[in-house]
């Protein structure tokens, strides 16, 4: 293996179907990475920090400290955050962004000393975004954009906590506003609730499982994220009752008329990071979709993605479905539809459509307060979570319609 992997040219982790292992590309060459997913990709980080180790010491440069703020590297910086953001608590959405915006930062101008990064660098950056396109050959849209360059802001001021930079650069970057209307990007149109007709005309083109997931998705209105990585141990049920995150609390399933709900706390969500418990109720509908699997485990996760067959060769190893599987068959699954009734395509919908659908059924026969509970707009108290008045709205609700 070579000692001269630069950061800009090891590819993502990949997977060999035919030997069974994992590698990466570096300047045309193969890096063996091993067989198990997780190790594969730290040993990937593990060689991009070699990479970097060796450039400073090329240039005898000195450690990283708060003294050599003026000589830090913008790829050393991007290094330092995506460790420090990768440990917290936050969902694989959030994670999958940050990865991305500093990786298209890095090979922008990774070089740059971080002392002389300014305001025009940061639009520049903003312009090249805007200038380019996805892999599917589409560009972003201004919210994705938006999305991108807050995550730079983030890291600046990750900087500016750790002296890495001066607070007053962070500032300077701060006051950039957001692209406005119009100002760049693609506008997307409003995302709406995906109609039930359309769900039903697709699931008998669905893997029996995913089938599974789009209507416990659309029964309970989860995220995709949450419904990917649902376990046997986080769901509150009659005889494994769950304890509440940070608390000695149990969070005990609860009747009305004589129907009983389940709940799922899911370990990493939206607002993780902001100490905000998220609770999601199971109905009948949703416990009757859940007990053959709960039956059977093959897997800690519900949704074990090894049973499914799949093209994306990494996600056969992977013991839960993820979000980007579940995505690609639905896609798929619509195509199959098109293909079989020429005379009455449907439009493609996504996951996140599902919840869309699921707020505007609680709100049509609950009103909005009950809805924001079922989906979690409203943050409930970790302490008394189990007898606030959203978890008792929210209860109800699932219990006659869930």
């Amino acid at each position: 293996m070579s000692n001269a992997h630069d950061q800009h040219t090891i590819s993502e982790v990949r997977y060999h179907t035919t030997r069974g292992y994992f590698f990466a590309y570096s300047q045309g060459r193969q890096i063996y990475l091993g067989k198990d997913a997780k190790l594969a990709e730290l040993r990937r980080q593990e060689l991009i920090a070699e990479s970097i180790a060796r450039q400073r010491e090329a240039l005898n440069r000195p450690p990283i400290d708060s003294n050599t703020q003026n000589i830090l590297l913008l790829d050393e910086a991007i290094g330092a955050f995506l460790a420090h953001f990768t440990k917290g608590n936050y969902d694989r959405s959030d994670t999958a962004l940050c990865q991305r915006s500093m990786g298209l930062l890095s090979n922008f101008c990774g070089s740059k000393i971080i002392h002389n990064f300014k305001t025009q660098d940061y639009l520049d950056f903003r312009a090249h975004l805007m200038s380019i396109t996805d892999h599917r050959g589409k560009k972003f849209s201004r919210n994705y954009l938006n999305k991108l360059t807050k995550m730079v802001k983030r890291l600046f001021k990750y900087c500016a906590q750790n002296d890495h930079c001066t607070v007053e650069q962070y500032n300077k970057l701060a006051l950039i506003q957001n692209l406005e209307y119009g100002k760049g990007g693609i506008e997307l149109n409003a995302r709406q609730g995906v109609p039930d007709s359309t769900v039903e005309a697709c699931l008998p083109f669905m893997q029996p499982m995913i089938a599974d997931m789009v209507r416990l998705q659309m029964l309970s209105g989860m995220r995709p994220c949450e419904l990917s990585i649902l376990t046997h141990a986080q769901i509150s049920r009659p005889g494994h009752i769950v304890i509440i995150p940070r608390t000695n609390r149990p969070l005990t399933p609860v009747t009305h008329d004589q129907t009983t709900v389940w709940f799922y706390l899911p370990v990493v969500h939206k607002n993780t990071a902001r100490s905000k418990p998220k609770v999601i109720c199971f109905g009948p509908r949703c416990q009757t979709i859940l007990a053959p699997y709960l039956a059977n485990p093959t897997s800690e996760y519900i949704f074990d993605g090894r049973l499914l067959k799949s093209r994306r060769s990494t996600q056969r190893r992977l013991p839960y479905t993820s979000v980007e599987l579940y995505r690609d068959e639905i896609h798929r699954a619509v195509q199959r539809h098109n293909k079989a009734h020429p005379d009455s395509p449907l439009e493609d919908w996504t996951p996140y459509q599902l919840r869309h659908a699921a707020a505007q059924a609680y709100s049509e026969a609950y009103g909005r307060d009950t809805a924001a509970a079922v989906l979690g707009h409203d943050g409930l108290d970790t302490i008394s979570v189990y007898v606030t008045q959203e978890l008792i709205k929210a209860s109800k609700a699932a219990a006659e319609l869930g």
